[in-house]
């Protein structure tokens, strides 16, 4: 049952692998249509689908981003709860079309321990692995994506 007041996208919690619910709050969306009605709102298309299929996941957040030249601060305090997915999605909506994704880039959803969304972005690709963000054994507290068998 959706939940009111939020837009609601199905994926895989990182943490247990089971499906779950996503959700962002429709102030958001509504901000962000308002406020930035150019890529950021229209990247709410690649959160649909990196929520669902995302190559690697994190849990903690830090505040490091402006060591790295990010134009903005995607986590405003640190948090120990809080979860980064990363990937890189098969197309970007730019406006009312698909284009490839930006190269050299790996696109990030953050979000609580309910998988609430609080943000999304592109973040510079880790050169050596391309579809991880660069500096993220700085960026995070943890690596809990994929999966590793002992």
């Amino acid at each position: 049952m959706a939940k009111s007041g939020y837009l609601e996208c199905n994926g895989i919690d990182p943490r247990t692998g089971d499906e779950a619910t996503y959700r962002i709050e429709l102030s958001r969306v509504d901000d962000i249509k308002r406020r930035h009605p150019g890529n950021k709102f229209w990247d709410l298309y690649s959160v649909q689908e990196l929520v669902a299929s995302f190559s690697s996941a994190y849990l903690g957040l830090r505040t490091v981003n402006e060591d790295f030249g990010d134009p903005t601060h995607f986590v405003k305090e640190p948090d120990k709860d809080g979860i980064c997915i990363t990937g890189i999605p098969s197309k970007r909506r730019v406006s009312d079309k698909f284009v490839p994704p930006p190269r050299g880039f790996t696109f990030a959803v953050f979000c609580d321990t309910r998988l609430v969304v609080f943000n999304w972005a592109w973040i510079e690709s880790d050169p050596a692995e391309h579809n991880l963000p660069i500096g993220w054994q700085l960026r995070f507290d943890k690596r809990i994506w994929p999966k590793t068998k002992l």
